[in-house]
């Protein structure tokens, strides 16, 4: 059977098989070049960006890497508009997050972001984000419920395609866009 781009026109694809490359070392300029970047993204929390991509870093290597304490997020609370948008917040809030006061910096190890600005509410905020914190061990609770979930979704899927008569592994089929194979 003719695969679907085939039929339209458009040349075969070709498959390619997966290569797996070591990540490389970081060498002086990279090093470098983080430095300048950190100073121009405006993500970059000083005192708790440089120890996460330490620890990612490190965790590339095998090892365990400095601890964190917390886990940081910017947040959404603006639509394009200027005006609030508070679903995001309220999501992130059950997730056990709360908004950062500028009061509370010191105490959470971290310094002002270069780009963060102190709204009316003493939170600290960079455009249309608002800089919210956790602990570690939210963030690892927060983290198994998500994959507990994307692992459940995977299950529960995999169970409608055998139910209906479509195996999973057969990429051909879903490749045709026809469905299943006819048995023989």
């Amino acid at each position: 059977m003719a695969r679907v781009s085939q039929t339209i026109g458009l040349p075969p694809q070709v498959e390619r098989p997966l290569v797996a490359a070591p990540m490389p070392a970081f060498t002086d300029a990279q090093r470098e070049a983080t430095a300048i970047y950190s100073s121009q993204d405006y993500t970059y929390i000083p005192g708790y960006s440089d120890r996460r991509t330490e620890r990612e870093t490190e965790r590339r290597k095998g090892n365990a890497g400095p601890k964190l304490s917390h886990r940081f997020h910017w947040v959404r609370t603006k639509r394009p508009s200027g005006t609030p948008d508070l679903r995001k917040s309220f999501e992130f809030r059950a997730k056990g997050y709360v908004p950062v006061k500028v009061d509370q910096l010191a105490a959470l190890g971290i310094t002002m972001p270069p780009a963060g600005v102190v709204n009316a509410d003493n939170e600290i905020v960079v455009g249309d984000t608002t800089l919210y914190v956790c602990t570690a061990a939210q963030a690892a609770k927060n983290e198994r419920d998500w994959r507990r979930a994307t692992d459940q979704a995977a299950a529960d899927l995999n169970t409608k395609a055998v139910a209906g008569g479509v195996e999973v592994t057969d990429h051909e089929q879903f490749a045709d866009n026809v469905g299943p194979a006819p048995k023989s």
